[in-house]
């Protein structure tokens, strides 16, 4: 029986769910100064929905125990829309499939983000 070194090497691509989930936590890291601990992303039909754990920075979690919960969300919806073409394309790149609709929403004291997308029909 052939040991694991013997073994032929094979690389599958990525799973559109991973390669979403992949690519919206470099968008964060690159945006936000850091990423997300835990990212799921799900395709169902013409929906994405990602789901993002652990998101904010120690500044802004300084900021939510302060009672500055409201600014801190407000700041984040900013840069996501500011940054949803970046979103979408990384969405359309792995489904190869147009974004009709992009809606992001952060929850600050669960340090919780989430991303929706509407695809246009296949």
């Amino acid at each position: 029986m052939p040991t694991m070194d013997q073994l032929p090497a094979r690389e599958e691509p990525a799973s559109p769910n991973v390669a979403i989930a992949n690519a919206i936590v470099r968008l964060y890291r690159t945006h936000f100064g850091r990423g997300p601990t835990k990212a799921r992303a799900i395709l169902n039909g013409d929906v994405v929905a990602v789901l993002l754990e652990d998101v904010l920075t120690t500044a802004e979690k300084t900021l939510v125990e302060r009672g500055h919960t409201d600014q801190v969300v407000e700041q984040r919806m900013i840069l996501q829309y500011a940054i949803a073409e970046e979103f979408t394309g990384a969405v359309e790149d792995a489904t190869g499939r147009k974004v009709r609709l992009f809606v992001s929403g952060v929850n600050a004291v669960a340090s919780s983000a989430s991303e929706l997308f509407a695809l246009e029909p296949e």
